[in-house]
């Protein structure tokens, strides 16, 4: 996300203009060095890596969660869930960046519809054909992932729709950050960890 997506004009842009950016180590002295991963991403040029080491949170002045998507996004992709995030308080917040009457309802039926969004678009990605002269495994691979990252993104959107639901007020930055859903089965900590 840093060498590509916040490195990206529009991207840097549109997060400065709209949000006050902090950054937090989710697990203090974790650092991963290697740098496999990222060179893959980078040189594969996927639209998405979902992955657990990683996450970019929205959240209110009061610590209530928007949105958030764990793992790497093209700047395109990324783009699309800042305008998600941009509408979202729109239709949610008073002009103190506070729920509003009526605001959390927006909310989950936001986050709702595009739930179902996501899920549409990973079905035509999964249904994808190579283009016409055949495709290297790289078509594959990016194929792969980007369908992972949009059900990781409709997975997000389902389980804050029905947490606001159930409690009738957005779910609290810290108890997503213990709990976060994330694209992949592994952790980076425990893969660097049995090394």
């Amino acid at each position: 996300m840093r060498t590509v997506t916040f490195s990206n004009d529009e991207a840097a842009k549109s997060i400065n203009n709209l949000f006050l950016s902090t950054w937090k180590n989710r697990r203090p002295g974790f650092h991963d060095c290697e740098v496999g991963t990222e060179r893959g991403i980078f040189n594969g040029a996927y639209d998405c890596y979902a992955t657990v080491n990683f996450c970019t949170f929205f959240a209110t002045p009061d610590l209530e969660v928007l949105h958030y998507c764990s793992g790497y996004y093209s700047p395109r992709i990324f783009l699309r869930e800042v305008e998600f995030v941009r509408e979202l308080a729109a239709a949610a917040l008073d002009e103190r960046n506070r729920f509003k009457k009526g605001g959390v309802e927006a909310y989950r039926r936001l986050h709702e519809a595009n739930r179902q969004k996501r899920l549409e678009e990973r079905k035509k990605v999964a249904s994808m054909t190579p283009p016409k002269g055949g495709a290297d495994q790289d078509f594959f691979s990016r194929r792969e992932f980007l369908a992972e990252g949009l059900l990781h993104l409709s997975q997000v959107h389902r389980d804050l729709a029905l947490r606001s639901a159930e409690r009738g007020q957005p779910v609290q930055l810290s108890e997503v950050m213990r709990t976060y859903l994330f694209g992949n089965s592994f952790s980076e900590e425990e893969v660097n960890r049995r090394k």
